[in-house]
């Protein structure tokens, strides 16, 4: 695969002479307010695409100004200044432009075509654009969005065209064609009931293949509606049918099905399974969270279909506009990790949303997910300060990257600024949302309450969390006159220094992993000599619940809190009252006060019976 490099749109839609935006092969996060022209980013990709199936003549069209096709962009000086490209991995390019058409020819762009997949809101609305009394029938929908990427299993062979196909499109304009004409001054011996067993017996072959395609959907789409997306008492089905009509009369035939097929295929959307009811008229009564669920389980099991078709493709490209505009967060995050941890390893993503809280979400998502060195994150407005408007992108920096920018630019003011954002914005990703919530519900946003409720939270791992009480020495830095641009105030740069120092440290808070080591009822021994009066002792501490470790890989660990109960002995004689305690370092760290031995290691100092330590259980 050859990721893309680059994306090039000039006089195309709202497009004008932008300049390249550069994706560097990643993942791509887009950002974009309504009217900023982000969607024709996402049909310009499209159009780049779709031109491998169009002829010369329709490609033209998007290119010539005055026809009624056209795409370019209304201020264009010349249509050869239009086109859209694409700079590949190799430096291979893909690109259309008015009387170019070597995209048609390029050796891998037809199964680069297959292997890929665009899918906007309009698509989960069309699934339930039906009224009350209506027949869900998606054979339209699936005839304009989905068979020219769709193959049958097995080839059929046309009717007008000397030559065998797999493409659903291809099969289906032939049959839509109806049965093959021979000409009346024609020589033939060809009966016209041979032609009608033709055409029908292809009908009957491309319906058959087309509830094979239809199979698989329902089985692979109900196993994400009900596992990734967890909408476990939810199940559609779709039925591919094509109706005929029935003889008559009394014979044996007498309401058999003939060969004269009634109207166009069928395929019915229905809902038999919700909450253990069969519903139905669905489209009045699901809620529109649902039918998207349903229209992206559909999309993405077709989605897996397709990548059969993806041999030698250059790329597998996903793009994604506004897709989850109808789902509130919780169910946004479903899909998102659905995207991060599976169509991520397979395709180049692109996802579009005009929601800046969406696009804030993903991009901590992303960074929940070990992704974050995968994806570029963009932002576009329109840009009215030129004659005529045009998009202006910028690529988004973090708060930390914005930080250290201002940094080394001696712009310390900013620079705390950007710290300080950094900082609510790390510990809000840190703490569980329970941990940031006032007594009334509300979500604290402010760092000092922040730090409050993360040395609250770490305390009861428990962890060092010594960053976070460095980081609350320099509140007063960030939060006071720098952020407000006091200039009159001292303004040190080794104090900043030591901030984006304590920041590393804290970001490595992410990486905190727990493991059991020890399970209720297992005992553990030390032994010691006290300093203080020269008399030998020994513990046997009994676990009253499971005991774990705590551990930042590289950084920091802890023992954390359980239960326990300590039996001791002096000089070999037993105390007969055992010490209840909840947390073994303190205890030991007790211990070894008393004795006149501080420096007892927990991880050194206990063992199990057969003499193995405590350290070498981790």
């Amino acid at each position: 695969m050859k990721p893309i490099q680059a994306l090039h749109i000039n006089y195309f839609k709202f497009f004008t002479d932008n300049e390249p935006i550069k994706i560097n092969g990643n993942h791509v996060l887009l950002y974009g307010e309504n009217g900023s022209g982000k969607s024709s980013i996402y049909w310009a990709l499209y159009t780049l695409l779709e031109a491998v199936g169009k002829d010369a003549s329709r490609l033209d069209c998007y290119f010539t100004q005055g026809n009624t096709s056209s795409l370019l962009n209304l201020n264009t000086p010349d249509a050869n200044a239009s086109f859209v490209k694409i700079t590949l991995q190799d430096s291979s390019e893909y690109k259309i432009t008015l009387g170019d058409y070597t995209i048609k020819n390029l050796p891998n762009t037809q199964a680069t075509l297959l292997g890929s997949d665009f899918i906007n809101y309009r698509f989960m609305f069309k699934i339930a654009d039906f009224k009350h009394g209506d027949e869900m029938d998606l054979f339209n929908l699936f005839e304009k969005e989905l068979f020219p990427y769709l193959k049958v299993i097995k080839s059929i062979r046309l009717i007008h065209q000397a030559k065998e196909s797999f493409d659903c499109k291809e099969i289906w304009e032939d049959l839509k064609k109806g049965e093959r004409r021979i000409p009346k001054d024609a020589q033939t011996a060809i009966n016209p009931l041979h032609l009608e067993q033709e055409y029908v017996t292809n009908l009957r072959r491309f319906v058959e293949e087309l509830s094979g395609i239809i199979a698989r959907i329902n089985l692979e789409g109900n196993t994400l509606l009900n596992e990734q997306l967890d909408y476990k008492s939810l199940r559609f089905e779709l039925q591919c049918e094509q109706e005929f009509k029935k003889y008559g009369g009394d014979g044996e035939l007498s309401g058999k099905e003939s060969d004269n097929p009634i109207g166009l295929p069928k395929i019915r959307l229905k809902i038999p399974d919700y909450d253990g009811h069969t519903i139905a008229r669905p489209q009045s009564f699901l809620n529109e969270a649902k039918w998207t669920a349903i229209g992206i389980a559909i999309r993405f099991a077709i989605v897996d279909i397709r990548k059969d078709y993806v041999d030698n493709a250059d790329f597998q490209l996903l793009v994604l506009d506004d897709l989850l505009v109808s789902l509130d967060m919780s169910n946004r995050r479903k899909v998102l990790d659905l995207l991060l941890n599976k169509y991520a390893r397979d395709f180049q993503l692109i996802v579009f949303t005009h929601d800046r809280a969406f696009y804030e979400k993903t991009k901590r998502q992303i960074i929940t997910a070990g992704q974050e060195g995968e994806w570029q994150h963009f932002e576009m407005y329109e840009d009215d300060r030129t004659t005529p408007t045009k998009p202006f992108i910028k690529k988004t920096e973090s708060y930390i990257e914005n930080a250290i920018k201002h940094f080394h630019e001696f712009e310390f003011p900013a620079a705390a600024n950007s710290l300080r954002k950094a900082c609510e914005d790390l510990l809000d990703e840190l703490l569980p949302l329970q941990h940031k919530l006032t007594t009334e519900g509300e979500k604290i946003w402010q760092l000092n309450n922040l730090i409050d409720k993360a040395e609250t939270y770490y305390k009861t791992f428990p962890i060092n969390y010594q960053p976070i009480l460095e980081i609350r020495e320099y509140v007063k830095i960030l939060m006071n006159p720098l952020s407000h641009s006091d200039l009159e105030s001292p303004v040190y740069r080794q104090e900043l220094k030591d901030i984006f120092v304590q920041f590393d440290k804290l970001s490595q808070y992410k990486n905190l992993q727990t493991k059991k080591i020890l399970d209720i009822g297992e005992k553990l021994y030390f032994n010691l000599r006290d300093n203080k009066t020269n008399e030998n002792l020994s513990f046997e501490v009994e676990l009253q619940e499971e005991l774990s470790y705590h551990f930042i890989e590289n950084y920091t660990r802890s023992l954390g809190f359980a239960n326990f109960r300590c039996f001791w002995s002096k000089n070999g004689q037993k105390e007969q009252k055992p010490i209840d305690g909840k947390d073994l370092a303190e205890y030991l760290r007790k211990v070894g006060n008393n004795t006149k031995n501080p420096n007892l290691d927990v991880w050194e100092t206990l063992s199990k019976k057969d003499g193995i330590k405590l350290i070498d259980l981790i």
